[in-house]
């Protein structure tokens, strides 16, 4: 099992970091969801996958861009569903 690299970034780092920056994952997208984009990316388990898509998502400004009508629970999220 190969390792995600951050510094150089490996290739599925690569490729995740370049469809969040062409807007090819929106807000809504999950996980599990962009998991099937590439094949690169099944090169790794979804846990390794998940840390590094949450990460990235934030770092391309996509965490504070979830529609209200998608949180159910905005306690969770510091009351972001009262905006």
């Amino acid at each position: 099992m190969p390792q995600w690299k951050h510094n150089p970034p490996c290739k599925a780092h690569t490729i995740l970091s370049q469809m969040f920056a062409d807007g090819k994952i929106d807000p809504a997208t999950t996980a599990k969801a962009a998991f099937s984009f590439h094949p690169e990316f099944a090169k790794f388990t979804m846990p390794v996958f998940y840390n590094n898509f949450r990460q990235l998502r934030q770092l391309h400004g996509l965490e504070l861009k979830i529609p209200k009508k998608l949180i159910v629970c905005p306690e969770l999220f510091g009351g972001l569903g009262q905006l």
